[in-house]
Order: structure tokens, then sequence, then C-alpha cells
């Protein structure tokens, strides 16, 4: 049996085609290898490639943005009764597009546990599995979403069964499955802890293994039990008793945590091996699990100790799903990648932002977020979500289209250009990784602390998404401020081998540590290298037990008193914190006092290299200013809700008097400004380098990424540490254009260049490529006074209006670069003069330009508005295309000959502009009555409903309506196996498409014959479509007819076929 993913047991994320997108003949750019040369056009996956799509949504954005990836999932629920999934899933999209195809198997049972749950059931019974129970809450019930028992033997095998039936369903050989690039694990499934009787069983032994006697734990959780069976069937840690019992909760989450990633790594594994490809496995985490304490305390999971266990299996990919900007998105991405990456440093792994956006930011700010993450380990994204017209939620929010109207949004543009920037170099960025022996830090992110923190005081709300008091990524923020590179990582990076890369250590709020990783900290500083730490680091083992193991390294007696509050006087103001921890000075060496007289800073040899001590908690404090007016005000900067600077003369003094203090033990920044240039210092962040085997280097840099002011970096000369080189010059790339300009760069000292960046308005990259193939640019388009798109950057254009086409071509080869011929690609309708042209060799470092002229189509009606018009520049050395890049303008056709929507499809709302109401109407002229359900709800024999023309049942602006997500209202069902209707647009109009979109059911229309009539009794053949495959949907063009009635003639090659949606277009 063969099933299509479009039938109800499956979702197939982007709907095949959007709204009024028509083609008058076969379009270059309805395949996603028309901007990358890492896929063919047979739609093989070539070396390189870098997986960029989004998340759900139509294909029409993606596809005009140069995006390669779509996200779908097949559900399969009757597997849990014991029916097998189909033999082969087999679904292709016209477009190209590869997948990340998730197994839901968790998802499917714990939607069934969940409805059992409602009828007061604590299990469900199933043919295989026997009975399957559902995870507990502290009070022995369900939670409220469904959560299956990863404890319950039973559980775990249905969970490996399911997945592995799942991949054999795809069929090693089918189109679909040759496709997929990446399998996934559900969706943000995160675990919650367990109380049930199987994980309580199991907590025995696993304390056994942790202390060895009773009496030993009995020590640590200050209790009375007789046997280790004893203290897992009484009350248990419950997420609220983090601070009255850390011991023992530690321990509960800890074993929670181990299980829970263990039991997700079986599955991956089953995915892999079972997998003839054994293509790499993913899993959609979330940002909610690295360091916010409420959602760590209410989830077992920990990104650290999975990716270990999945890095085998993952092809070199950890997925996450992250909604930021900014430094707090660069600060989780580098955790992320950090977690994933060996201990060797290797190259070839990376983060796969599985769900992103920068909320509902502008353009600038994304551009400001999303190149820099390419900097910090970055390798795959599918960003949420396209939009559309008509979404609601998180849909209207996130869309890179308007919720109103379908008009662009400013980030829209963006994207396109962030695709074509990665196209110009992408085997580069799909290989490449950090340079080594470059001067950076690294700062622990100390889960068993995050565990137990208390709320910053920053985040207003205080909530479950809040970051913990000693707020690490402020800290984060501060340094990158100054000009330090700071890699996050996680316990199981504190190696010696790993720790060998930085020239610093930071341990923010780590007094959690084990024996192993004190000692690797202690060798550490002993061999030479900075240590700065805050509190008291390593006073309290992995259990919780006071054992102070670094209080030597430090040359000081922590005391235990109070944590309080303390002020520190700077020369920029006074400084606010709190977790104050008093302290006997011994051997090290105070340089900082609180404003009472007791040590803030302390300093201490010990070996080759220095430590510093913070005895308070460093990401607590705030600055206090004086303004003009003489009030006093706080700079806390941005918060966890908010990442806003507020802008006032001082909101660098925190940052200021971090780096001040880290250069009184000699820990150097990567980059700096001239003091000259004040006015930028703080509010740029330069990336660090990436480089690849061939020793090719890009450098990312950016502004701070700001939402509601776009920051305008002037000119500047920036003083930086590079890898290879000798460097003399290089290529800066804005976001703003998709061209490049030359940038001089001369060596100061001992790998330090001295740079001079043009201004810049959010990010761009530079490229100092030593062995690269050549690169492409095209130069922003249009004169100073031409008409812009939303984002003030993107040219419009009108219909038959021509316009220049500057595209640059530069030799980063070793060598001269032959001659070769470079060629422009437009939509269809389009006139590029000339189509191609000759290139002569260009010596090395050097660069040519050459000018094409561009023609928009001339009918106002192919225009579509609201459309991203890809050009594309291909350049061929005579054996294949070696280059590319790409951009884009947004047509505007004039406004009296816009296309519009004629047929009143409920799916765009009323704040739609290009529609006209025309009352329109429809009726069956074949097959006879009892053969038709229209709609299908009711029941065959009626054909008075609207199903045809009342929209998609869809929330997530596929084009398509799954039974399953609505009460199956949204489309019609046929006996037979062809239907005749007639619409009547009640007046005459000029018409230009129709498009006609099947329902769920894997019977897809093979052929779709459309007339006209301006009386409804002659009619005129308009036109046809007989795809070489079955369509979920076809688009008609009608070639201008002027009529009333369009009678549509749909075929398929069984009866038993579905229709969705009819559209007619036209004025």
């Amino acid at each position: 049996m063969t099933y299509r993913v479009f039938a109800w047991t499956a979702i197939l994320y982007f709907g095949a085609t959007a709204a009024g997108w028509t083609q008058h003949k076969p379009e270059a750019f309805d395949s996603v290898a028309a901007q990358t040369l890492c896929l063919s056009e047979e739609g093989t996956t070539l070396e390189g490639y870098f997986p960029m799509g989004f998340v759900m949504g139509a294909a029409d954005f993606p596809l005009d943005a140069g995006f390669n990836l779509r996200d779908e999932t097949f559900r399969w629920p009757l597997f849990i009764h014991g029916t097998p999934f189909p033999t082969t899933i087999d679904a292709t999209d016209s477009h190209g597009f590869r997948y990340f195809s998730r197994v839901r198997g968790a998802e499917v049972l714990g939607g069934s546990l969940a409805r059992a749950a409602k009828e007061g059931k604590l299990s469900i019974k199933t043919q295989n599995y026997g009975w399957l129970p559902s995870a507990l809450d502290a009070n022995g019930k369900t939670y409220p979403r469904g959560l299956v028992d990863i404890f319950n033997a039973a559980t775990e095998k249905y969970l490996l069964d399911y997945a592995e039936a799942n991949i054999k369903a795809y069929g090693a050989d089918s189109a679909h499955a040759k496709a997929v690039v990446l399998w996934g694990l559900d969706n943000e499934w995160e675990g919650a802890p367990n109380y049930g009787t199987d994980a309580r069983a199991d907590f025995a032994p696993w304390l056994h293994r942790a202390y060895g006697t009773i009496e030993a734990l009995n020590a640590a959780w200050g209790t009375k039990y007789e046997s280790f069976d004893a203290a897992t069937q009484g009350k248990l840690p419950t997420p609220q008793d983090y601070a009255a019992q850390p011991a023992a909760f530690l321990d509960w989450w800890n074993f929670q945590t181990e299980t829970f990633t263990t039991v997700l790594s079986r599955i991956a594994k089953v995915i892999h091996e079972t997998d003839p490809q054994h293509r790499g496995v993913t899993h959609k985490s979330t940002q909610q699990t690295i360091e916010m304490p409420g959602a760590n305390r209410e989830r077992t999971f920990d990104h650290a100790e999975f990716a270990d266990r999945m890095r085998p299996y993952s092809g070199g990919y950890y997925g996450m799903d992250i909604y930021g900007s900014g430094d707090r998105q660069t600060y989780e991405a580098n955790f992320i990648y950090n977690c994933i990456r060996p201990a060797d440093r290797s190259a070839g792994y990376g983060t796969f932002l599985c769900e992103t956006n920068n909320h509902g930011g502008p353009g600038h700010q994304f551009a400001s977020t999303f190149w820099r993450l390419l900097g910090n380990g970055f390798k795959a994204v599918d960003f949420f979500t396209p939009g559309f017209a008509g979404a609601k939620g998180d849909w209207a929010s996130f869309g890179f289209l308007d919720a109103n109207t379908g008009k662009l949004r400013d980030k829209a543009f963006y994207a396109a250009r962030w695709t074509s920037m990665i196209h110009r170099t992408e085997r580069f960025w799909t290989e490449s990784a950090p340079a080594e022996k470059m001067p950076r830090l690294a700062m622990v992110l100390p889960r068993r602390d995050i565990l137990l923190s208390e709320p910053s005081g920053r985040d207003r709300k205080k909530g479950k998404w809040s970051y913990p008091e000693n707020h690490r990524w402020m800290v984060f923020r501060w340094l990158r401020e100054q000009g330090y590179w700071v890699d996050v990582i996680p316990y199981s990076k504190l190696q010696s081998s790993y720790l060998a890369a930085y020239q610093g250590l930071l341990l923010i709020g780590a007094e959690h540590l084990t024996a192993d990783e004190c000692e690797t900290i202690r060798a550490y500083v002993n061999g030479g290298g900075i240590l700065v730490a805050d509190e008291r680091p390593g006073y309290y083992d992995e259990h919780h037990r006071v054992v102070n193991r670094l209080e030597s390294l430090f040359g000081v007696k922590f005391k235990e008193t109070a944590r309080g509050a303390l002020k520190v006087k700077t020369s920029n103001g006074i400084l606010t914190g709190a977790g104050r921890v008093e302290v006997d000075p011994g051997t090290a060496k105070p340089i900082l006092h609180t404003t009472d007289g007791k040590p803030a800073a302390l300093v201490q040899t010990q070996g080759k290299g220095t430590v510093l001590s913070l005895p308070f908690k460093l990401g607590s404090l705030i600055s206090q200013a004086a303004t003009t007016e003489g009030v006093t005000i706080l700079i806390d900067g941005p918060t966890a809700d908010s990442e806003e600077y507020l802008p006032t003369a001082t909101e660098m003094n925190l940052g200021a008097w971090l780096g001040e203090l880290l250069g009184q033990v000699n820990l150097k920044r990567a980059y700096q400004f001239p003091s000259t240039a004040k006015e930028v210092s703080g509010k740029i962040r330069v990336e660090q380098p990436m480089i690849d085997r061939r020793g090719n280097v890009a450098v990312v840099i950016s502004n701070r990424a700001l939402s509601l002011t776009q920051e305008i970096i002037p000119a500047c000369t920036l003083e930086v540490t590079l890898p290879g080189g000798p460097w003399t010059s290089g290529y800066w790339a804005p976001a703003e254009h998709d061209g490049f300009e030359p940038v001089k760069v001369e060596l100061v000292a001992d790998q330090r260049y001295r740079l001079s960046l043009p201004a810049m308005a959010s990010a761009g990259v530079l490229y100092l490529m030593a062995d690269h193939a050549p690169l492409l640019g095209i130069a922003r388009l249009g004169g100073a006074n031409a008409p812009r798109a939303v984002d003030k950057e993107t040219l419009q254009v009108k219909a038959g209006v021509p316009f220049k086409v500057s595209v640059r071509l530069a030799n980063t080869t070793v060598g001269e670069l032959t001659p070769g011929t470079l060629r422009l690609i437009t939509r269809a309708g389009w006139t590029v003069t000339p189509a191609s042209q000759p290139t002569g060799a260009v010596a090395r470092g050097q660069f040519k330009d050459y000018e094409f002229e561009v023609t928009s189509d001339s009918d106002d009606m192919r225009l579509t508005p609201d459309r991203l018009s890809p050009i594309v520049a291909r350049w061929n050395d005579g054996k294949s295309d070696a280059a590319i890049i790409s951009t884009v303008v947004e047509a505007v056709p004039a406004p009296e000959k816009t296309r519009r929507l004629l047929s009143d499809n409920a799916s765009f709302p009323a704040s739609y502009p290009y529609q006209l109401k025309t009352g329109v109407q429809y009726q069956y002229l074949a097959p006879v009555a009892a053969q038709i359900a229209d709609p299908e709800r009711d029941g065959f024999g009626k054909t008075s409903g609207r199903s045809l023309l009342n929209g998609f049942a869809s929330f997530t602006g596929t084009r398509d309506s799954q039974p399953f997500w609505n009460n199956r209202g949204c489309h019609a069902q046929y006996k037979s196996a062809a239907v005749e209707i007639v619409f009547d647009l009640q007046t005459s109009h000029e018409l230009s498409d129709l498009v006609v979109v099947a329902g769920p059911g894997e019977n897809k229309p093979v052929r779709v014959t459309a007339a006209t009539s301006a009386d409804g009794k002659t009619y005129a053949s308009a036109a046809e479509m007989t795809p070489a495959t079955p369509r979920h949907e076809m688009t008609l063009k009608l070639n201008h007819p002027t009529a009333r009635f369009v009678r549509v003639k749909v075929e398929w090659s069984q009866p038993g076929g579905t229709l969705d949606e009819v559209e007619i277009w036209g004025r």
C-alpha cells in the first residue's frame, strides 16, 4: 500500500503553493535548486548543503527567498492498537525541498493518554504492549497534556518499535525518503518529573550507586531512612522543594534527567540504524531548559548530557528551538554548540535551530541576530513561520508576512539576503569551525546551581521564563561589550584538553562541582590559566554536601554568614549587587573593596596561573548613576523579557568596570577600537572568526540587535585578532544588499590586524579568502531616489520598466581566474540584456564588474504583489557553475491593473487588499447529487455547501485541510472520477488565473480543464493542465478572457477524489 502524506493520519508542512501564485510558462524559480549550487536540478543533495527552511506554512515565500528545507511529520495513532504503518509513505512536492522529518511516537501515545485521563484513567490498554501508564505528578495525577512513562519497560518498547516502523514506512528508495536530510524526535518533548511506581523503583539503585551507604544519603538529605527503598517510597521532592530540600531535589532531578536522555538517545539510535543511509537524528529541544530555573525544575532535560549521548547518531547536528535576539540568542546558541561539539573540538558539528525567530522584531534586528549566529556554530535552521493573510496568534506575530494584508514585512527582505549570503559561500558555512589559537574565554553554565536558583530581579514577571538571580547572560553581554570572545560551556567540557583553548575560565555561580571538575579547574590554573570566579566555587559537591574543595585555590576563607547585599564605588558610579559572601583574605590580595571596607575582588597567584575571586553574585550587579537633573537611576541593562538597553550616557558602566578588572589579571581583548571611536565601542559585536580546512576565513560583525531603535554604526577603525594570513585585504558584505566592497587590512603585530569598516546598519560579513571559489555580488539596485520596499533597501519595480543590475566577480582562488561565462536569471516573462556575458581573466585578489539590464514583465496582472522576485547571477568556468549570488526586487503592479481574488474565498481576511467581492455562486453539472458530498461532513447527496470557497482548515498557512484539525467542513468528496462545476461571478471580469486545490487523501487530480462564458450558454476553452504526476494544487493561466461564468472540470485516476478550494483571479 502506498500512502500519501496528505491523508488524515499525517501532516506535511508547507502547502504545495501559496495563494495566487501563477506561472505562464516554466518558471526557473519553481525549484529550490535555482538559488544554490548545493542542490541539483534532479533533486540530489550535494556536498556543502546548508539546510534552511520554515516550520509550516505555504511554499511561495520560502521558495522566492532561497530556502530549501521543509518541516514535516507523519503520525500513525493506529500503531498503538496494532495497525501497522503503511508500507510506504510517498509524497513529494514539485519544488525539490529537502525534509526534516520527525518521528512522534511519544506525542501520539501522549494524546491517547490525555484522552484517557479525561475519563479518570491512568493508563490505556494496547494490543501488543498491554497496559501503558501515564507519567504521574507529585500528587499521583496525570499531566494535563499527557506524558508517557519512560520508566515503564513496555512503554519504552513501544517507543522504539514505533520509531523503527516509522522509518521503514518511508521506504529506502522512495522519492520522499531520498529527500529527507535529517530525522527528528517529537516536538519540544523535555520530560517532567515522574512519580510513578517504576520511577520510584529505579531510583533506589541509583541512590545506592551514588552514595554507597544509607548513612551517607541521610547525612546529605538530613533524613533518617533505614534503606534506599524506604527513601524512594516516601514523599519525594517537588519542583517547589528546591530550596527546602536541595540535596534530595538535585538527586531526584539528576536521576530523572539521566533516564529521560537515555531513553531519547535509544530512540535516536533505532532511527539511525533503521535508516539505510544512517542520516542524522536531532531533537526539537528548547531554550527554556538552558538557564531558566523555573522551567528547568518542571522538566527533566539536560542538554549537555543529551548531546553526549546523541553525538554518534546526530549527523553533527543538535536541535533547539530558540526565540530572541542579540546577545541572549548568541549566548544560548553558543552554549548548545559547545554541548554537541566533541572534546577534540573537531569540525563537522553545529546547532540546528529547528524553530526560531527574533519574535515579531524588525528586519534590522533579524539581521543583527542571525548573521551573528553563524560565528557561533549555527549550521541549519527552520524559521517560524512564513505567515499569511488571515493568520492568528503566533502565526501572525512571528510571520514574515503581515497577517492582515499578506504584505511582506521588512524581515522578509533581510531573510532573502541572509539565504543569498549563505548560498554565496554555502560550502564554507557548512564546513567551517571557530578558528583555534584565538584569545577567548570560557564561561561554565552550572546546571546544578541553576536548578537551585532564585529568579533574577531584572525579570519583571519573575515567572518560569525568568533567568537566575546571578544573571550569566548579562555577564556574557558585558564581556562582549568589552571585546572579549566568550564560549559558554557545560560541565562536560571541563576537560584539560578542551580548556587548553582558553586564556581564561569564568565560574559564575558555580558552587556545586564534582571532585573531578574541581581537579580539572585546579590543573588549569596551575598550568597557567586565568580563573575568574564569583561566590564560592566548589563549596558543595553534586549532592549539595559542603566540601569546599577550591578554597585553597583562591587563597581565601569563606565564612558561613548570611548572604546580603553589597555596594562598590567605581569611577563610573556605584555598583550594587546581591549574594555577598564574607571572606578572610588569607593569601589572596584584595584589589577592590565595598563601600563598607570589605573585600570585593581578590587576586591570588597559583602555580603558573592567576585567580580572581569576586565574593558576590556578579550577574546581579546593577549600576547607579546620576542624571543631568541630579536624579539617581538604576542602569540594569536588558532583562529576560526586554532586551533593550536603557539609552543613557552611562549604559556601558558595568561592562567598562568588568573590562578594567579583567585587564588587571591580563585577560586580553580579542578586538577593540581606538580611543577616538568611543561612540561605537560596546555597540559592535565582532564574532569569532570561522575558518575552513583551506584556510578561508569569515568574520561576522553586527550591532546590538535592538528593536526599538536601529543603531547605525558609523565608519570606524577596528583592531582584531585573525587567524591565517598574512592578510592585506578582504571583502565586506553588508546585510542591506547582496554586493560587497574591498576593505584594507593591515597587520599590526602577531595576528593583530587593523581594518577600516564602512558604516553598518545592522550586520555583515568580512571575507578573507585564501583558497575559495570566486565570489559573486550584486550591488544595491537603483539610484538614491529609487522607490524602496518596506525594508528601505529593496528596489521596487513597475511593469515593463527596465533597471540596471551590476554583478561583481572577485577572484578569491589561489591563482589567476580563467575566462568564463556570467549569466543572469529572472522570472519567466522578464527579460535580461544581455542574457549572458563572457568574463575575461581576473588576477588573484582583483575583481571586475559586469552590467546587465533587466525589464520586468509588461503585464501588470502577471506581477503578483507582495512577492519577492528573485534575480540570480551564476558564473560558469566552462565546466560547471562555480559561483552564485541572488538578490530580490519587489514588483509593484499599477493598482488599477492589479490581479484580484474574485471568488470570495474565506481563507482571505476582509483586510486582504487584493480582492473584489463578487457574491460568487457555484453549482455542479456532474456527477449526480448522490455522488457528491459538499461539504464532506454532511455525507453524499449534499450539493448546497460552499466547501470549495470556505477556506482551509489550517491555522498554519498550509494550503490543505486536515480532517483531524476541524469538523471536516472545508472540503468536498466525490464518488466519481470526474466532477464539473460552474462558477458564476455575477458580472463579467477580465480573468487571469484559476487555482484548484485538492483535499485530503492520496487520490490527487490528474487533469484540470477550464472554459469561460459571458452568458452561461456559450463557452470557450480557456486552459488545460495535465501534470506529469498528480498534483495537490494546480494553477491555470486564463489569458485574460472577459467572462462571468467559469466552468471547471477536474479528473482523477480513480473515483473518490476530494477538492478543498477553487480560486478565480482577475480584475
